[in-house]
């Protein structure tokens, strides 16, 4: 993957004297000793997360500080806000794992954009960058046991998050930038989000030729609409799950949650472990984990419901990977960590693959 890249990135001094403060008001009747924050390395693209070791009255308060960037970001748009209430809800109303959600801030003045803290979960998360988990780390060297328990578990959750009823708790997402109608074509709006998202990652450049190209293919040869949609984590990848003893403990990232067909999510993940499995030709995908084909003959059990179109999904999130990778280089490119004269397109990853794919 590219090298982490957010516009104006937040020093830990800057953090440290900016959240004492805060969190000695969130303690009220007790006494915040002592705070040690650090930046986490090795995982994000987008949010600011921030590790924090709070003392108070002597006991460790382990947490996690999730803020939105200062300037241009990944995405167009970081609603903080509507992270924390995702979990918090899916918390309340499902089995889904994920992370306590303490505090939501919108005051913007105390790191510079809204924020929320959660409770940190003990637990390791695969690596991805700048090597992945095939090739390296705890995953690499976890036994074919360990991977094969670690696939179906995460399988398990993403199931526990598809099969909940987005108008009964969770209408809110139908109206978000990544959410539709629940009677929509989801395939159809996926095209146009994204096409729409190529164009705004590229800023002042013109969108990739290939990219551009598949988005028109996959609005030509749209699939069949699944019998119901599901909630859409929309950043489905083992690098936005937590795991203890080769168990998930926590989904991460929220931002692209919305609502679509559940193929997206594991679809979505199956690309992307297939493009980290290729990026070095000396490295093949790991054993242990499920085949493409036995987790889609998995799932529709896990959902159950069957699975409609997964060829076109597997197609749209090698795209929309693409996508996400290519604005990271535009942005590489203007902070000067690309030279100038070089092709981006030509050093995206995902872009061989969706070549690939359809067989161009």
């Amino acid at each position: 993957m590219p090298e982490q890249v957010v516009s104006k990135r937040r020093d830990v001094e800057e953090l440290d004297r900016a959240l004492h403060p805060w969190l000695a008001q969130r303690f009220p009747g007790r006494q915040l000793e002592d705070l040690d924050v650090a930046a986490p390395s090795g995982h994000g693209f987008s949010n600011d997360t921030i590790m924090v070791e709070a003392t108070v009255d002597a006991t460790n308060v382990p947490l996690v500080v999730q803020a939105a960037p200062r300037g241009p970001g990944l995405f167009p748009e970081y609603p903080i806000d509507r992270m924390a209430a995702i979990q918090r809800d899916l918390r309340d109303h499902s089995d889904v794992p994920v992370a306590n959600v303490r505090w939501f801030e919108a005051d913007t003045s105390v790191l510079g954009a809204p924020f929320y803290v959660m409770d940190r979960i003990d637990g390791l998360v695969p690596d991805e960058s700048p090597l992945s988990y095939h090739s390296t780390g705890w995953v690499f060297d976890a036994t074919v046991e360990q991977r094969r328990r670690m696939w179906l578990s995460n399988l398990e959750a993403m199931g526990r998050l598809h099969r909940l009823e987005v108008a009964t708790h969770f209408p809110y997402l139908t109206t978000t930038r990544w959410g539709m109608p629940l009677d929509a074509d989801p395939a159809a709006q996926r095209v146009r989000q994204w096409r729409e998202f190529t164009v705004w990652a590229s800023e002042t450049g013109p969108p990739p030729r290939q990219l551009m190209d598949a988005w028109d293919i996959l609005a030509k040869t749209l699939p069949p609409r699944p019998e119901s949609l599901s909630i859409c984590w929309g950043d489905s990848k083992l690098g936005n799950i937590m795991f203890r003893d080769f168990e998930v403990v926590a989904l991460l990232d929220w931002e692209l949650c919305g609502v679509s067909a559940a193929e997206e999510d594991l679809l979505g993940q199956l690309a992307v472990d297939a493009v980290l499995a290729g990026v070095d030709s000396s490295v093949s995908r790991i054993d242990g984990f499920l085949s493409h084909e036995e987790t889609l003959a998995a799932y529709p059990e896990i959902l159950r419901r069957g699975l409609v179109g997964t060829e076109w999904w597997y197609l749209f999130s090698l795209a929309k990977m693409a996508a996400q990778i290519h604005r990271l280089l535009v942005q590489s490119k203007q902070q000067g960590k690309i030279p100038g004269g070089v092709d981006i397109a030509a050093v995206n990853i995902a872009l061989p693959h969706l070549r690939e794919a359809l067989g161009a």
